[in-house]
């Protein structure tokens, strides 16, 4: 709830006398109901017509039940919010929020500006600003420790406590762009808490077995002369860092990035080239069709061997299930596909092992 944060702000600081209202201002007023009718033209409608200071509003309800027109009768005094506008000779409210007003019990004056949240159907803003103020009662409650120091500067309670209620003299320019110090503190322990996390996750990965995977010169060498190109000295590093990877006896968490055309596929290529020469299985997954068609045709052209059968299989979203499970247990070891590969319920003869960059292998 805390981090729901407020779209747009209300002034119910301060109460506007009806001889001061005017027309489309949005404004906290008192009066009293001299009378209440239900008008059935142009539309039919419950009207109630308030007064303060020789001065008279009406306030109109299109949508209403009964019981409204008995809870407001003649002599309640009430509290509204709402935007008056002008019809004829007399100031009106449409669907204003009320209050009735007891002389036992007198309504205090917000000191801080309304907040004006997102919401869904069902669940009114009066209920969504009662859970938020209930949150920030409880923060006062519990030890929240700040990830980044203060240094001088606004700290992540009162950061979240001006957010939500601001004082009239805040700059609300700043709070409705996300430029406020208040929401530049919410960034900042955001994006430490999100480098910290990913920290936590990278040594916890770091305890788990891995694979250790033996590395054959030769057999890149022969990958190399299959590729019909030259690798570029990028290229060649990050297969060099990748192969270092795989003989660890950790997983490898690496990222390949790249623009189009710049090696990526070959890259992925010698990585693969590793997990086949120490018996896995492989699974290039691309996210279009088209995409792994082209896949298919490079990794059969790359991984062909004399006098053997391809070892290379495509499946795509096209592929029946049938045709999966007719040839899973055939000796295929490398396969280019969408993810099909995974949902479409084969069995590969090994574990399948998710790597970086979309390469599994298993």
């Amino acid at each position: 709830m805390l981090f729901h944060f407020p779209y747009q702000y209300e002034d119910r600081t301060r109460l506007v006398p009806l001889l001061q209202l005017k027309d489309k201002q949005v404004a906290l007023v008192e009066a009293t109901v001299i009378e209440s009718r239900v008008v059935f033209k142009p539309r039919r409608r419950l009207e109630l017509i308030l007064s303060h200071q020789n001065a008279r509003i009406h306030f109109m309800f299109f949508n209403w039940h009964p019981t409204l027109q008995k809870t407001y009768e003649a002599g309640v005094r009430v509290r509204a919010f709402g935007t008056a506008r002008r019809f004829g000779s007399m100031l009106s409210m449409v669907h204003p929020e009320m209050q009735i007003m007891k002389a036992a019990e007198p309504l205090p004056i917000q000191e801080n500006l309304t907040p004006i949240y997102h919401t869904v159907q069902g669940l009114s803003q009066r209920t969504l600003r009662q859970a938020v103020t209930a949150a920030l009662n409880h923060i006062d409650e519990i030890d929240i420790e700040d990830l980044s120091p203060c240094d001088g500067e606004i700290d992540l309670k009162s950061a979240l406590q001006l957010i939500h209620a601001p004082a009239t003299h805040d700059n609300i320019d700043m709070l409705l762009a996300r430029r406020h110090p208040a929401f530049t503190r919410l960034i900042e322990e955001e994006l430490l808490a999100h480098q910290l996390s990913f920290l936590k996750l990278k040594q916890d990965l770091k305890q788990e077995p891995g694979v250790a995977f033996a590395n054959d010169d030769q057999d890149c060498a022969k990958l190399q002369s299959r590729l019909g190109f030259v690798l570029t000295d990028a290229q060649s590093r990050v297969i060099t860092e990748i192969t270092e990877d795989l003989v660890k006896p950790v997983p490898m968490l690496r990222l390949v990035q790249g623009d189009v055309g710049s090696g990526k596929t070959a890259v992925a290529a010698f990585a693969t080239q590793v997990a086949l020469h120490n018996g896995y299985q492989v699974a290039i997954m691309a996210p279009t069709d088209l995409l792994a068609q082209q896949h298919y045709e490079k990794f059969s052209k790359w991984f062909a061997e004399d006098g053997r059968p391809n070892q290379v299989v495509l499946l795509s979203g096209k592929l029946r299930v049938k045709g999966c499970i007719a040839f899973h247990n055939e000796p295929r070891r490398l396969f280019a596909s969408m993810f099909r590969f995974l949902q479409s319920g084969c069995k590969p003869n090994r574990p399948v092992r998710l790597l970086q960059h979309a390469l599994a292998s298993g």
